[in-house]
């Protein structure tokens, strides 16, 4: 019996409209004057050019550009239909917080080289006029970056949690014993106020004028949906002297029990930033894949592996360990988790669609240019 097979995966996609762009989100570094002049630039020439409306996140919009619309800070997480695109104008970090911005969906993202690094950002700002037209026009293709979906469980249903904006935990969600703080799945929960494909009016969540009482555009008080994560999920020993102990499944199955620094579970994205300096491998952002890096692991014969994407894993601080662990997402609403506290992670079924130059090189070329990537230096 002969068989052929074939494995054939492509995230590269035609962008379509379904209609002409109407609005368009500003994600900026925050007190970059250049940064902002380029704003101006773009925003300016996309609404008198081809009709887009600009909409500033609030803290930019109050302090630089109060001639704009915004959205209330009360809003955040956005739903994905309050803007058709996002020009991110910065560096990898920019994109990063673009992606905390939103709900399950994220509108396509067009990223703008002005930063340190530029990893993610691969358009030069010189060119927005072209690149813009071409993204407006539908001139473009778009890569489906994997995401993961993270959520938190507790083992004590006396605790509460509210993860918030500001980066702080407080008293807040009342949560029962060994359930998640949030939704575990990516379908809709009315709970969370997920449209997912029921639209309300995007005017409703558009103002003049941003809260005056929260100039930072972050909900102080907001318990998110769901953590959305781009680059990866980091569960490491916080300010303890002890390594972490960690337990650590897959599909219920034990992996193995981690005694390190801390581990890192990323995506493809994610595996040329912390997941590469912890020792793992650099993966293509086209293969749909789960890292699992150690860091400074006890024993040294425990290196990363690589899990499929359909994989769903469990992270839980082992009631063995003799201090608690902390969590973080992308580097953000970092969370202290208790004895058998645990995260669960898995893909996530809504990709971060990323505007791209469409080279098939262009990864490779990131490498060699940004990591320095097999340079040799002549003596």
């Amino acid at each position: 019996m002969e068989m052929e097979t074939m494995i054939s995966h492509c995230s590269l996609r035609k962008l379509k409209w379904e209609g002409s762009p109407k609005r368009v989100l500003f994600v900026v570094k925050r007190g970059d004057d250049e940064a902002n002049a380029i704003l101006a630039d773009m925003a300016k020439w996309i609404q008198d050019e081809h009709k887009v409306e600009p909409i500033i996140e609030p803290a930019v919009q109050k302090e630089t550009f109060p001639q704009y619309r915004s959205y209330k800070s009360t809003d955040l997480p956005l739903p994905y239909h309050i803007v058709d695109f996002i020009i991110c104008i910065g560096g990898d970090g920019t994109l990063l917080h673009a992606n905390s911005l939103f709900k399950r969906r994220i509108p396509p993202v067009v990223a703008f080289y002005h930063g340190t690094l530029g990893f993610l950002t691969p358009f030069k700002v010189e060119n927005f006029k072209i690149v813009l037209s071409d993204v407006i026009l539908g001139n473009v293709s778009i890569m489906l970056r994997s995401r993961l979906l993270c959520s938190i469980h507790r083992s004590d249903g006396k605790k509460k949690l509210a993860v918030n904006h500001s980066n702080r935990c407080c008293g807040g969600l009342n949560d029962v014993a060994d359930t998640p703080i949030f939704p575990e799945d990516d379908h809709f929960s009315p709970d969370c106020g997920e449209d997912d494909g029921i639209l309300d009016d995007p005017e409703s969540h558009l103002h003049a004028l941003s809260d005056p009482e929260n100039l930072l555009g972050y909900s102080m008080d907001s318990s998110r949906p769901g953590f959305y994560v781009l680059n990866e999920v980091v569960v490491d020993r916080g300010q303890s002297p002890y390594v972490t102990s960690l337990q650590t499944y897959c599909n219920g199955h034990l992996i193995t029990n981690v005694k390190a620094d801390g581990l890192i579970l990323s995506t493809a994205t994610g595996s040329t930033a912390y997941s590469l300096a912890a020792g793992g491998a650099m993966i293509h952002p086209e293969v749909p894949a789960i890292l699992y890096t150690p860091i400074c692991p006890h024993s040294l014969s425990f290196r990363p592996v690589v899990f499929p994407d359909h994989a769903k894993l469990r992270v839980q601080v082992s009631e063995a360990s003799r201090a608690s662990a902390w969590v973080s997402f992308d580097g953000r609403f970092r969370t202290e988790l208790s004895s058998l506290d645990s995260v669960i992670v898995r893909t996530s079924k809504w990709p971060l669609p990323f505007v791209t130059t469409g080279s098939p090189v262009q990864w490779i070329h990131n490498l060699a240019t940004n990591l320095h990537w097999n340079n040799h230096t002549k003596l």
